[in-house]
């Protein structure tokens, strides 16, 4: 089960008059005919073009029981999911030769002009011109014809034999003396030859020169713990050794006043910018001096609050470029992308605080159409939700603001390997479904150092990276 891809053909024109000048049409890991069917589609909306059949086509190539279009039209729920079925693969057969023929040649787009010049005693030449691009070529002296001489008219209808490349011909001016023979073989070899010139630079690569950045190493302060909580009833007593306490936004009126607390912004804003800043604000005037969040547009937000702000789950970063960047946006701590191996986290240079993930379920997912209203209404789930593959793996749904977050089947675990830790000023430990006892246990683990994981457990990213 997952959701349908999403179809916008028959919105283009009315996106187009709000404003929007490009449009992605996603191809990855597609058939070529799926992406020829497409661009096709998408080509014949923006002219006002209608095809139903072309419709049908690309819906048969690939699709789970056909296309949505529920987040544009604010629409959500179970008609948003589907499942590719056997006749859905099927179906697919019976219209890939069809749409073969769509990339099969080429679209000529370009007008090419040519200029071929044969006289007396001197080489045959060919030039031509393709919007700002020029090539020449050269070939043999003529010689005067034994019997039938060459005609301009000849040399006219060799050169506009362009089919099957991206050029349409254009002016052809020819200089011709009389009574000479040109092999056809010729002008078919000099025409291909500045075709081919011209096709080069259209690929040649663009010069670029990296501009070289030189940041200075990292050098850490003591390693401290932050622990960020789903749900404030898992915050356990024991939290002496605890640095700050990240819990969400709006909850940090419930928490004990004694707590190092700080907040954590929705990654699903969606348009609810002035509730949010109103809530940021509300949390600074009860005393809240830090909120984290995981977009660009939240860490405003919470500078426009007047609050530190920290970059969580989602900031991607990735390089000390990107570190950089967040410092001269004033931001006070960042958490590393999960996606860096230790030894990468490690190398990344810059003066702001930075920490791992060093306990926790990762997100997978982050989706307003939550899976679990397929089965069951909100208040039967009671944010409580999970999904299972076909293997019986169990994924827990985490519900909150308005968005549905799938996170991992089991959480990072590294207390067992504090040492291998280094270069950090904090270690994130990242609760989401745990219960007290849980918490409570785990974050004993992260203070001792504890030398065997308690249950099932991953290492994340931290060792293989990305492959």
């Amino acid at each position: 089960l997952s959701l349908k891809d999403l179809s916008l053909i028959d919105y283009i024109n009315e996106m187009t008059e709000m404003g929007v000048c490009s449009f992605k049409i996603e191809g990855r890991m597609k058939r070529p005919e799926y992406v020829a069917a497409a661009v096709k589609a998408c080509r014949n909306s923006v002219d006002g073009v209608t095809d139903n059949a072309l419709s049908d086509d690309l819906r048969s190539v690939f699709s789970r029981s056909g296309f949505t279009d529920g987040y544009y039209r604010n629409r959500l729920g179970y008609d948003m999911f589907g499942i590719r079925r056997k006749d859905d693969v099927t179906a697919a057969s019976g219209v890939l030769k069809k749409l073969e023929k769509l990339y099969e040649k080429e679209k000529a787009d370009t007008k090419i002009d040519f200029a071929f010049t044969a006289v007396r005693g001197e080489p045959i030449s060919l030039a031509a011109r393709a919007g700002s691009k020029n090539a020449f070529a050269e070939g043999e002296i003529p010689q005067d014809a034994m019997n039938k001489a060459t005609t301009a008219e000849s040399v006219k209808n060799q050169l506009s034999k362009v089919g099957g490349t991206r050029f349409v011909c254009g002016d052809i001016d020819i200089e011709l003396d009389d009574g000479l023979f040109i092999p056809v073989s010729e002008i078919n070899r000099l025409r291909r030859e500045v075709t081919e010139k011209l096709d080069e630079d259209k690929t040649q690569a663009i010069g670029f020169t990296p501009e070289y950045v030189k940041i200075s190493p990292h050098i850490p302060n003591r390693k401290r713990l932050i622990c960020r909580f789903a749900d404030i009833e898992s915050i356990p007593e024991n939290w002496d050794y605890i640095e700050q306490v990240i819990v969400p936004l709006g909850d940090e009126r419930k928490v004990k006043k004694s707590l190092r607390v700080s907040v954590e912004v929705p990654r699903g804003i969606f348009s609810s910018d002035e509730k949010i800043l109103e809530k940021l604000k509300s949390a600074k005037d009860y005393g809240i001096t830090e909120a984290w969040a995981g977009t660009l547009d939240g860490i405003v937000l919470i500078q426009k609050a007047g609050l530190k702000a920290n970059a969580f789950l989602g900031s991607n970063v990735f390089n000390s470029l990107s570190v950089e960047t967040l410092e001269n946006m004033g931001v006070n701590r960042i958490l590393l992308s999960p996606e860096l191996t230790l030894a990468q986290a490690q190398a990344i240079g810059g003066n702001a605080p930075r920490g791992v993930l060093a306990y926790g379920r990762l997100p997978l997912m982050l989706t307003r159409n939550c899976p679990q209203k397929n089965g069951k209404s909100c208040a039967e789930c009671k944010r409580t939700g999970k999904l299972t593959d076909r293997r019986g793996i169990e994924f827990p749904i985490d519900c909150r603001s308005g968005c549905s977050e799938i996170l991992n089947s089991v959480p990072v675990y590294m207390a067992d390997r504090l040492s291998e830790i280094r270069n950090m000023d904090f270690m994130l430990l990242y609760f989401t479904n745990e219960s007290k006892e849980k918490t409570s246990l785990v974050i004993q683990d992260y203070i001792k150092g504890t030398k065997k994981p308690h249950g099932e457990f991953t290492r994340g990213l931290l060792y293989r990276g990305v492959e």
